[in-house]
């Protein structure tokens, strides 16, 4: 299994991008829970076609940096690029890249402002 994680946090390393993970709460100051790895993209044409709005993207985030996050990533949560774009997470997948019962990584879809 470590030689799995360790596979996923080289790819999004070499990839993605640090972003900060922001949580929108009822009462401000929304809680910035910390900095994770990401790798953002957009969806393939399939993808689109099968009715993801074009003008959303896709976030893979390494379940290992959000291990004391509870719950890890979840909807409208924010993040906030190195540019200083904000997305929002529409939602949230954690059964598609797994090992067994272990989560390596989260894929959102998200929306915001043109990269």
């Amino acid at each position: 299994m470590t030689m799995a994680v360790r596979k996923y946090r080289e790819h999004l390393t070499s990839y993605g991008e640090v972003v900060t993970l922001k949580r929108i709460v009822a009462n401000p100051p929304d809680q910035t829970l910390g900095t994770v790895h990401a790798r953002i993209m957009g969806y393939s044409p399939q993808e689109i076609a099968a009715g993801i709005d074009a003008g959303r993207r896709k976030a893979i985030l390494l379940a290992e940096d959000l291990a004391g996050f509870n719950p890890p990533v979840k909807k409208n949560d924010r993040l906030v690029l190195a540019s200083g774009v904000v997305l929002t997470v529409q939602a949230v997948n954690g059964s598609t890249r797994k090992i067994g019962d272990v989560v390596l990584a989260y894929e959102c879809e998200v929306s915001g402002a043109a990269l």
